[in-house]
């Protein structure tokens, strides 16, 4: 077989298999993700994600206790961390405490000062998906930072509401289930998909500038929910394997295995939202890639 025969054998079947939508739509997210940088767009989510972290917890703390006692607050909380940041739940635990011992001298300036603080996460959530759409327009700040405060509130009421699932589902009847274990497992991994979706949603709805119909927000949602309950069983089996990581970082490994796992998170919410985007190219017919080029 010639060098030239070879190569239009090999772009005959290249064609073929980006004819087919699933494998177009999951090379186009890839370059698409390559083009706009997201691997550092993830960092700087990230990096924001980090510093609104406590606050957002501080300031969700004081708020709640207003209704509910600190114990259950506290608990729910707990439960949420040890549920969704297994590997790095520890450093969050250590620090409860100590906000809660806080929540008595937040007054009302300091509560809208933490808000302010927390929702740092969320503007810079919503200039990474701009990007990843294309969108170089930004809404007026007197709009932007409002939204990103009530996205503040509502990632601590999911806190709450995440936290007190199990134990409303504890009041289930035990039934082994395969694979899940029992009914309790399985009602907690079929409801936190569901939050899940529900959150990537809301992010693909509301951040970006730019409003999208509904059938180019699921697709991506979908995906992101699918593949950040993959990255919790794939992570946590990670870095019980790899225990060298706790020797070379030492008392801060917990910090660097948060900090791993947002950035992970961050990724896989660029992935969905630029999946959303390529099924719309798609649809337009506008879908081009740069493996349609002959080798």
């Amino acid at each position: 077989m010639t060098r030239r025969s070879f190569k239009n054998r090999f772009n005959r079947l290249k064609d073929r298999l980006l004819s087919i939508t699933g494998i177009r739509l999951a090379v186009g997210t890839i370059e698409e993700l390559g083009r706009d940088d997201a691997s550092h767009l993830a960092a700087g989510v990230a990096y924001f994600a980090m510093l609104s972290l406590f606050p957002l917890l501080l300031g969700f703390i004081a708020l709640a206790g207003i209704f509910l006692p600190s114990e259950t607050v506290q608990q729910a909380i707990l439960r949420f961390m040890e549920d969704n940041l297994p590997i790095a739940a520890d450093i969050v635990v250590e620090n409860i405490e100590s906000i809660i011992a806080s929540r008595n001298i937040v007054g009302a300036v300091s509560f809208i000062a933490l808000l302010w603080t927390s929702s740092n996460m969320f503007t810079a959530i919503g200039v990474a998906l701009n990007r990843s759409c294309g969108v170089s327009e930004r809404r007026p700040f007197y709009l932007r930072k409002p939204r990103d405060i009530v996205l503040s509130l509502g990632a601590g009421f999911l806190f709450l509401v995440s936290g007190v699932l199990p134990t409303v589902f504890n009041l289930l009847p035990a039934v082994v289930i395969p694979f899940f274990g029992n009914t309790t497992n399985a009602a907690l991994l079929a409801v936190g998909s569901i939050l899940t979706w529900v959150v990537f949603i809301v992010m693909y709805t509301y951040l970006p500038t730019t409003r999208h119909p509904w059938h180019y927000i699921w697709p991506g949602a979908v995906l992101a929910t699918a593949l950040f309950e993959v990255l919790r069983y794939v992570f946590i089996y990670f870095v019980e394997q790899f225990s060298r990581i706790t020797v070379i970082y030492g008392p801060i490994y917990s910090a660097i295995a948060l900090m791993i796992w947002i950035y992970l998170s961050g990724l896989i919410l660029l992935a969905g939202s630029v999946f959303n985007d390529q099924v719309r190219r798609l649809a337009d017919g506008i879908l081009t890639l740069d493996a349609d080029k002959p080798i």
